[in-house]
């Protein structure tokens, strides 16, 4: 976007804060395990490239991604000299980008082994590959025995290069266990998974006879499990300042990246028995100063975060009034009444020391950061900032 062409609305990407996410997560995954970026979804709304090359400068190398386009951009931005992961399966039209990028393909099943291996064959080609084996997600990956019965074939074949062997948690971020249960594996779902992928590990390392990357953890498991860390950990959530349990992200060590500032764009005064919003859901009790944001659901503020919705201007939380609109929201001005148009006002980050988290959003709207995170970052602009 031209320098010249304003936005009202802006997210602010916090190097400062990116930096030490990144840095204190390799601290608790300790040296004997790399820190991989998971910078899909447009690095969680905070801005792909911008992630990418601010990570790239402090030393992360592996970046994880769902989509052609997306590993496109990290090679624009970082070259050749970084490993990109793919995560998900690849259909058939894109095995010739996939190849051609040098991509990790994560591989998932039988089929996609066998789909894989039919192109590779007829291209005199060999694709590094990471194995995916299903530990409780039910989503994506080889059910066990079939893992096992295909071993032996990644042994000898010469069309795939085994570089990694993963799994995926379905609940990372469950309280680890007491200091006297720790280790019992049955008690705690995480605990038990984190065991059962030991034993998979232990039977790659015999059949394939090879040590590949293993990798299991995520950002709620780097926090709260670092025996999961083995070789690689994923970190998304964390990495971008968000603590998976919901709490206090400084509690947790980390510091939020994501800022979202734009301005009052109206300041009026409505009299008793004035409505706002569509439906004219909410009626003026008492005169009531409204002013009103250039930002609605198709910015990612959801009509469903009017419940408890607020922001802040002036370093007060200013209440949402009415429906929230397509680009349009309207608040309480009763605490800032100095505010005027053209004010600052704060949706999420901080304003004269009060604060709104993204897990405080979430909860407005019953949903999870991430989702809060991807949904602001759709339409409204980005920019690096220092603090």
């Amino acid at each position: 976007m031209p320098e010249s062409l304003f936005h009202p609305t802006q997210i602010h990407l916090k190097q400062s804060a990116l930096v030490h996410n990144y840095h204190f997560l390799k601290s608790k995954a300790g040296s004997h395990s790399e820190v991989a970026a998971v910078v899909k979804a447009d690095a969680y709304g905070h801005g792909l490239k911008a992630v990418a090359r601010i990570l790239f400068q402090e030393g992360c190398r592996t970046f994880c991604i769902v989509s052609l386009d997306e590993a496109w951009g990290l090679r624009q931005e970082l070259g050749r000299t970084a490993r990109i992961i793919k995560l998900i399966p690849s259909l058939p039209g894109e095995y010739p980008d996939v190849v051609e990028l040098g991509l990790e393909q994560v591989l998932v099943n039988r089929e996609d082994r066998l789909s894989w291996g039919e192109f590779l064959k007829k291209k005199g080609q060999v694709l590094p590959v990471h194995l995916k084996v299903d530990r409780g997600m039910g989503r994506l990956g080889y059910p066990y025995r079939e893992f096992i019965e295909d071993l032996p074939f990644f042994r000898d074949t010469t069309l795939f290069r085994v570089v990694g062997v993963m799994s995926h948690l379905p609940a990372s971020e469950e309280t680890p266990p007491e200091k006297g249960v720790k280790g019992t594996g049955g008690i705690y779902h995480t605990s038990a998974e984190i065991g059962r992928f030991e034993q998979v590990v232990e039977t790659v390392r015999v059949i394939l006879n090879a040590t590949p990357v293993l990798h299991i953890g995520n950002s709620g498991t780097a926090l709260y499990y670092p025996r999961s860390c083995f070789d690689m950990v994923r970190t998304g959530l964390a990495l971008y300042g968000a603590d998976p349990r919901g709490g206090d992200p400084r509690k947790a060590g980390l510091e939020p990246v994501m800022e979202i500032k734009t301005h009052l764009v109206q300041v009026r005064t409505l009299d008793k028995g004035a409505t706002i919003g569509y439906g004219r859901t909410h009626h003026v009790e008492q005169p009531t100063r409204v002013g009103v944001i250039p930002v609605g659901y198709a910015d990612g503020f959801f009509r469903s975060f009017a419940r408890g919705g607020q922001i802040l201007v002036g370093g007060q939380y200013c209440k949402v009034l009415g429906r929230i609109s397509m680009n349009l929201t309207s608040v309480d001005l009763g605490r800032a009444p100095a505010a005027r148009q053209g004010d600052e006002a704060v949706l999420l980050g901080q304003q004269s020391g009060a604060e709104i988290l993204a897990a405080e959003i979430a909860s407005w709207g019953e949903t999870i950061p991430y989702e809060v995170f991807t949904s602001f970052g759709r339409l409204i602009p980005h920019r690096v900032v220092q603090p």
